[in-house]
């Protein structure tokens, strides 16, 4: 599971049934994984889910992948679900019909970054139609004269995830507001990026967005030309130390600090790599170790990012 991306991706060649005649047509898709400079691409399949370990079901576009390629030289803005020939003359080998794909992406906002068909009709753990064999009507199901509603969304914590929203699973948590995304789909749940910030060894907390990905171990980190960092090649320096805030100026949600290649701090991601540009807004990817201090809710009815510190009370910053 990965909250880096968004949708299901499943390997054509272990997809039961799958027949390419019958596939397509469906509408074409693909996904460009941007730390991997990995694209994926194939039809989007509807499909009916079941989790296991819990009596749900989820009916969504699935992608079977027929085609894989490490395209480096990608352009997020024009290119689609095929590798071009790289400005130096290169021809990327694509793998027809590649194995081992098992990919499902429950993020949000990640449509600008090479999934533009990412909406959160491909999320399945927002399109659940059946809890216990009951069908959901509307999001919700009647038990006799007792009718129960689903919230959109999740909570992802050290033990697992948890489907739907309650009182009782959201408490102590701290609440980041998110902006509507209707560039890419008319969704209501369609939501921006988490707003946030970024400071390097004190310095003025560059505003931009946040992104809480458990799909990789390492950090990526994008601030203005004119930004002062010290860095090892390309990556941030160990020593440096990193404040990254959640949530808009005057009203952050949370914050949490680390200096790089710290080995006592488990926020510390193995590695911080940087891209000094102007013509990109500053971005924040966090990696994996965020989680396991903090438990993060996604609210996509109410358009809402969730934070609730679970470590050490002195690595925390809030307010």
């Amino acid at each position: 599971m990965d909250t880096g991306s968004t949708g299901l991706l499943l390997a054509a060649a272990g997809l039961p049934g799958y027949d390419p005649e019958a596939a397509a047509k469906y509408p074409i898709g693909w996904q460009y994984f941007t730390s991997s400079n990995i694209l994926q691409a194939g039809n989007w399949i509807p499909k009916r889910l079941s989790f296991l370990d819990a009596n749900v079901t989820a009916t969504v576009p699935v992608l079977a992948v027929t085609m894989s390629v490490i395209c480096p030289w990608y352009n997020l803005s024009i290119d689609t679900d095929s590798c071009p020939t790289s400005p130096d003359g290169v021809t990327a080998v694509p793998t027809s019909m590649p194995t081992g794909i098992e990919y499902m992406g429950v993020g949000f906002g990640r449509e600008y970054e090479g999934q533009p068909q990412g909406t959160p009709d491909k999320v399945t753990l927002l399109n659940i139609d059946s809890i216990d064999g009951q069908t959901l009507e509307n999001g919700c199901v009647t038990d006799g004269h007792k009718k129960s509603c689903l919230n959109e969304g999740y909570v992802i914590n050290k033990t697992g995830v948890s489907v739907g929203l309650t009182g009782e699973n959201t408490k102590h948590f701290s609440f980041v507001k998110l902006r509507l995304n209707h560039s890419y789909s008319d969704d209501p749940r369609d939501w921006t990026q988490t707003p946030g910030c970024v400071s390097i060894n004190g310095e003025v907390c560059s505003p931009g967005s946040v992104l809480l990905d458990t799909g990789i171990p390492q950090s990526y980190l994008t601030v203005p030309l004119s930004e002062p960092v010290s860095l090892e090649g390309s990556e941030l320096a160990d020593g440096v130390n990193v404040t990254v805030r959640f949530g808009s100026k005057g009203s952050y949600a949370a914050a949490y600090d680390f200096i790089v290649g710290s080995q006592g701090n488990e926020l510390a991601p193995t590695e911080v790599i940087v891209t000094q540009s102007d013509a990109s807004s500053p971005f924040f990817n966090t990696g994996r170790h965020l989680y396991k201090n903090f438990d993060i809710l996604h609210d996509a009815l109410g358009g809402y990012l969730g934070l609730r510190w679970r470590g050490n009370a002195s690595l925390a910053l809030f307010g």
